[in-house]
């Protein structure tokens, strides 16, 4: 009985290490003037698929829901998705759409179903994120957002955007 214990704690400690190591991130904050450097960050990473997502906050919703902004790395473009998540974010999908060409970004719906989401490029896709957080959702720019990485590290200390990447 007493060989079992140990045992038996040994293989619970086992089981709690591979639940822990299989919990997903915790999000960092970031504010959206972080955005060019995430986007220095992202392209010195270099790898397709690589993303910085961004949780836009609904009002009254769980923390975590809401529409992402994904910064990602696609055919070696580096471009922005509005990804919706809720009934609601559908009618925005069309005002989106048109804010970003009227900026003179490429426009293209990824899924063609009313709430699929939008891919956009070109230059200066920071700057469209920034104006999408601050000017469509009202957010004010020292308001922390969720963001998790998905094949980088983000480092908040490092200043790849001001070395001219």
């Amino acid at each position: 009985m007493a060989a079992a214990l140990p045992l038996g704690l040994a293989f619970g400690l086992i089981v709690l290490a591979i639940l822990w190591r299989r919990r997903a991130p915790a999000p960092h904050r970031v504010a959206s003037g972080d955005i060019p450097e995430i986007l220095a960050q992202l392209q010195v990473s270099a790898r397709e698929g690589n993303a910085g997502v961004l949780t836009i906050p609904r009002e009254g919703a769980p923390e975590g829901e809401g529409v992402r902004l994904r910064f990602s790395i696609e055919l070696g473009v580096v471009g922005l998705d509005w990804v919706p998540r809720g009934p609601g974010d559908a009618e925005d999908r069309e005002r989106i759409a048109e804010m970003a060409a009227a900026l003179g970004y490429h426009v293209a719906a990824v899924d063609a179903e009313p709430a699929g989401h939008l891919r956009m490029t070109g230059q200066g896709i920071a700057e469209l994120g920034i104006a999408i957080i601050r000017d469509f959702y009202g957010i004010a720019p020292a308001t922390r957002i969720a963001m998790v990485t998905v094949g980088f590290a983000w480092d908040p200390e490092a200043r790849w955007s001001q070395a001219g990447v």
